[in-house]
Formats: C-alpha cells, sequence, structure tokens
C-alpha cells in the first residue's frame, strides 16, 4: 500500500504539512536585490551631482533562451506617411508615436522605435540575446540555393514584362509617328490653303476699260499715297521750322 503524501510532496507520517523554504537560496537572493538597489542608488546620486536625470532601474527581465533571430514581419514605419491622424489621449489612448505592445511603451518617432526594437529590454522580452549565432556550412549553402531559385524566378519575370514593355513602347512609338505624319500633312494643306487665298485677294479687280499697251509706269492710284506722305512731311517741316528735307516739291 502506498503511502498518502501532502499537498507539497512531504509524507503523512512526517507529520510535518507546512512547505520548507532553501534558506540560503533565499538569502542569496536578498543579497542580490540588495546590492542591485545599492547601485542603483550609488548612480542615481552620481548623476544628480551631475545634473542628470537619474538612471531607470532595470526590472526583473526573463533570462534569454535562445540567439538572435531575423525579424519575421514588418515593421510597418511607413504605413502612415503623409497621413494625418487625430489622437484621443483622454479616452486612454496609446499617444501619438509608435507603441511597443510587449513593452507597453510609446516611442515618439521611428528612429526611436527602431532603437527600442534592436535594444536588449525589448529582445530579453522576446527571449533573444543580442549575439548572432554562427551558421554552419549546410545552412550556408541552403541560403545561397534559396537566393539562386529566387533570382532566377525574378529574372524570368523582369524578361517577361521587358518583352510586354517593348511591345508597349514600340506600339506607342508607331502611335507618335502617324500623328506626325498627320500633322505635317495638315500643316502642308495649310499653307497650300493660304497660298491660294493670297493669290485671290492680290488679283486687281477687273476694269471694262482697257489698259494702253504703252503705259508702263506705276498707276495714279499708286502715286496718291506716295505723293500725300510727301506733302504730309514737308508740313510738318515747315511747322518745326526746317527749310525741309531735300528738294521741294513745285507745285
Amino acid at each position: 500500500m502506498s503511502e498518502k503524501t501532502g499537498a507539497y510532496g512531504n509524507k503523512a507520517s512526517e507529520g510535518s504539512f507546512r512547505r520548507k523554504f532553501d534558506v540560503e537560496a533565499a538569502s542569496a537572493k536578498a543579497k542580490e536585490q540588495d546590492k542591485a538597489a545599492y547601485e542603483h542608488a550609488k548612480s542615481a546620486e552620481q548623476a544628480a551631482a551631475k545634473g542628470k536625470k537619474a538612471p531607470r532601474q532595470k526590472s526583473d527581465l526573463p533570462k534569454p533562451t535562445q540567439a538572435l533571430q531575423a525579424r519575421t514581419q514588418d515593421l510597418e514605419i511607413e504605413k502612415n506617411l503623409g497621413k494625418t491622424i487625430v489622437v484621443n489621449q483622454s479616452a486612454g489612448g496609446k499617444g501619438p508615436g509608435f507603441y511597443c505592445e510587449l513593452c507597453r511603451r510609446t516611442l515618439k518617432d521611428s528612429i526611436a522605435y527602431l532603437d527600442h526594437v534592436n535594444g536588449r529590454s525589448h529582445l530579453a522580452r522576446l527571449g533573444q540575446t543580442t549575439q548572432v549565432r554562427r551558421s554552419t556550412l549546410e545552412q550556408v549553402r541552403a541560403h545561397i540555393a534559396y537566393l539562386r531559385s529566387s533570382t532566377s524566378e525574378k529574372v524570368t519575370s523582369k524578361n517577361f514584362d521587358f518583352e510586354a514593355r517593348l511591345n508597349a513602347v514600340k506600339e506607342q512609338e508607331e502611335k507618335i509617328r502617324q500623328e506626325k505624319k498627320e500633322s505635317k500633312k495638315r500643316k502642308r494643306d495649310e499653307a497650300k490653303a493660304n497660298a491660294l487665298r493670297g493669290i485671290i485677294a492680290a488679283d486687281p479687280p477687273t476694269s471694262t476699260e482697257p489698259k494702253s499697251k504703252k503705259s508702263k509706269g506705276p498707276s495714279s492710284t499708286q502715286l496718291d499715297p506716295i505723293a500725300k506722305g510727301v506733302e504730309e512731311a514737308d508740313q510738318m517741316a515747315s511747322m518745326m521750322g526746317f527749310g525741309g528735307f531735300g528738294g521741294q516739291r513745285k507745285r
């Protein structure tokens, strides 16, 4: 028949049902806490003497169990870039900036947020250290093979896109060439139409009286504007007190 045990693993025959504490472990832990408190008080006193703020006391963080690992999720730093967001702090909001759910802290800008995410305290809460594990030869070969496969896929997609883009560029060039051709043709037709209109406008009005073949000089209608201009110039010269600018016209 098995003996009965208590809640803390003690035998019922011993008659002791109370939990027994390890006095040495408890005293060692208390000494460590006292030492940490003494060092924090000392550093705070030194900072106050220099006129600086006291350093923050480190909280009890779990010991890291794994090396530094690559981040798999996007931090979404540029998610709200160029946007205006209304923050209601009175309703218990997280405040403006970048909020860390794990550490329950709000950082003002992206640089401070990146420093915090890559910092020791945040990594310690994730159970990671700042040391990077050394990769083996097989891991390096597997990563190189993965990079080669991904690169080949990108190259094929780029080739396909390049061919489609090349066809689109050819179509666009052909369209531009046709438009230029039509524009040149339109300008040529307009020039011809304008030339025909000028020729029609330059033709003198037909007269019923026949012109004499011997008259080769300018007609009276062409001389009237010239004579009128000379007469106005002479009048202006006489008004200004000049005798004339050359030979005077005989009246």
